[in-house]
């Protein structure tokens, strides 16, 4: 995609940020996970979705763009290692808003900030040392050992803006399926 489709996308991924029209399957699909897997995560609580409604027995639910980028939050953290159960849902939240501001950024929304040269944070890396019992995170401009001075037990980083990318390019497919009558994600 080049730099206009971006931008288009992103923009369309801003107005779609809550309005549940993406499948289980197709959000499964997307965070590289299987359908049981999420269903499992969000009935055991690792996951709320607050922006769409649980649906009613028997009837499917459906998740707005920015749950979709969530999801894809939690199964990055979940692909590097990290047991949903070790973790808390507001390490995925941290991961998810940091990747919503770069798509922010990609459609021109952020306005006044953008305009004064505000830099935001592309990395989230997390972290934990044999002293600290919980996870933590610190969000940056660089991959980088979060603190030189401690040995840390582990790290990772989450590039947020190629987790914000592969979001935009879902979106695109997830677009052009609708378009070709394959699929519910419309914006009329």
């Amino acid at each position: 995609m080049d730099e206009n489709e971006i931008k288009d996308i992103a923009q369309k991924f801003k107005r779609l940020s809550l309005v549940p029209l993406i499948t289980t399957r197709e959000v499964a699909e997307v965070a590289q996970i299987s359908p049981d897997n999420l269903r499992m995560w969000i009935n055991r609580g690792h996951l709320e979705l607050r922006l769409s409604e649980s649906p009613a027995p028997g009837k499917a639910r459906f998740f707005t763009s920015l749950e979709l980028l969530e999801v894809m939050a939690f199964s990055e953290l979940a692909r590097l290692g990290f047991s949903p159960d070790r973790f808390s849902g507001s390490l995925a939240e941290v991961v998810m808003s940091t990747a919503n501001i770069k798509i922010s950024e990609l459609a021109g929304s952020l306005g006044t900030l953008e305009q004064q040269g505000r830099n935001f944070e592309r990395y989230v890396v997390v972290f934990f040392d044999s002293n600290l019992t919980q996870i933590n995170w610190e969000q940056c401009n660089s991959p980088h050992h979060p603190y030189p001075e401690f040995e840390l037990t582990s790290w990772v980083v989450i590039d947020c803006l190629a987790l914000a990318h592969r979001a935009l390019i879902a979106l695109e497919h997830l677009s052009s399926k609708a378009e070709s009558g394959k699929n519910p994600l419309r914006e009329d």
